[in-house]
Protein backbone atom coordinates (compact mmCIF):
# COMPACT_ATOMS: atom_id res chain seq x y z
CA UNK A 1 0.00 0.00 0.00
CA UNK A 2 3.19 2.04 -0.76
CA UNK A 3 1.14 3.95 -3.42
CA UNK A 4 -1.56 5.04 -1.15
CA UNK A 5 -0.08 7.10 1.06
CA UNK A 6 2.35 8.15 -2.03
CA UNK A 7 -1.00 9.42 -2.99
CA UNK A 8 -2.07 11.00 0.17
CA UNK A 9 1.20 13.05 0.83
CA UNK A 10 0.58 14.45 -2.70
CA UNK A 11 -2.92 15.27 -2.09
CA UNK A 12 -1.56 16.85 1.55
CA UNK A 13 0.96 19.13 -0.38
CA UNK A 14 -1.44 19.94 -3.11
CA UNK A 15 -3.95 21.15 -0.26
CA UNK A 16 -1.17 23.20 1.55
CA UNK A 17 -0.44 24.90 -1.50
CA UNK A 18 -4.28 25.61 -2.16
CA UNK A 19 -4.47 27.13 0.92
CA UNK A 20 -1.28 29.38 0.92
CA UNK A 21 -2.38 30.55 -2.47
CA UNK A 22 -5.87 30.98 -0.49
CA UNK A 23 -3.84 32.73 1.97
CA UNK A 24 -2.73 35.46 -0.28
CA UNK A 25 -6.17 35.99 -2.11
CA UNK A 26 -4.92 35.78 -5.92
CA UNK A 27 -7.41 33.14 -7.28
CA UNK A 28 -10.30 31.38 -5.26
CA UNK A 29 -8.83 28.18 -7.45
CA UNK A 30 -5.45 27.15 -8.50
CA UNK A 31 -5.60 26.15 -12.47
CA UNK A 32 -4.73 23.07 -12.85
CA UNK A 33 -2.60 24.31 -15.56
CA UNK A 34 -0.48 26.08 -13.54
CA UNK A 35 -0.37 23.33 -10.75
CA UNK A 36 2.75 21.14 -11.20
Amino acid sequence: MRGATAVATAERKRNSLDEALIGKGRKKRTPKSLSP
